[in-house]
């Protein structure tokens, strides 16, 4: 099993909104065939207090557009690893210390790397860290046709469709 496109997509979003908060080391992983709960770990190194905080703001404001809101989120008041928990995507916002420290990168280093499809030159953390602001293993379609499988449009760029979760789209199947 590989984590479901919607997964994907999320960590997609996620990413994006991290990376335009100057998040820098974003790797996503596939976690889906070690883990039961999830599908992927969103990991991102903020350089300090406000940057974690601000890349915390940016990923719930941008998925909560869609209709995405954390089930559960942990470490917001001391910001050096925050956990936003949004089921089918666990985002690790890390400082420096903390990243380095417990290196989940590390292990869960024989899952794969979701390319997130982030700009090449990588802004702030792709220049600092080496990286192109993701380590991509394979590439992944993340397009969103607008339309659930059976054909009805979609309330958000996830395809979901209003009111049902992706617990209850997986169980329906």
């Amino acid at each position: 099993m590989t984590a479901t496109q919607l997964a994907i997509d999320i960590a997609c979003h996620a990413a994006r909104a991290a990376f335009d908060k100057a998040g820098r080391d974003i790797i996503a992983l596939d976690v889906s065939e070690h883990i039961a709960y999830t599908d992927v770990f969103l990991l991102v190194t903020a350089a300090n207090e406000p940057q974690a905080d601000a890349i915390n703001d940016e990923i719930q404001a941008r998925l909560a557009a869609e209709g995405l809101r954390p089930a559960r989120s942990e470490g917001e008041a001391e910001k050096r690893w925050i956990l936003l928990d949004f089921r089918d995507v666990m985002v690790h916002i890390q400082q420096v210390d903390e990243r380095e420290q417990y290196s989940l990168q590390r292990l869960w280093k024989d899952c794969p790397h979701i390319d997130l499809q982030l700009p090449e030159h990588g802004g702030a953390g792709a220049a600092e860290s080496g990286t192109q602001g993701i380590d991509a293993a394979e590439s992944q379609d993340s397009a969103v046709e607008g339309l659930t499988a059976e054909g009805e449009p979609t309330d958000n760029v996830f395809g979901e469709v209003a009111g049902e979760s992706s617990d209850e789209r997986i169980a329906g199947q």
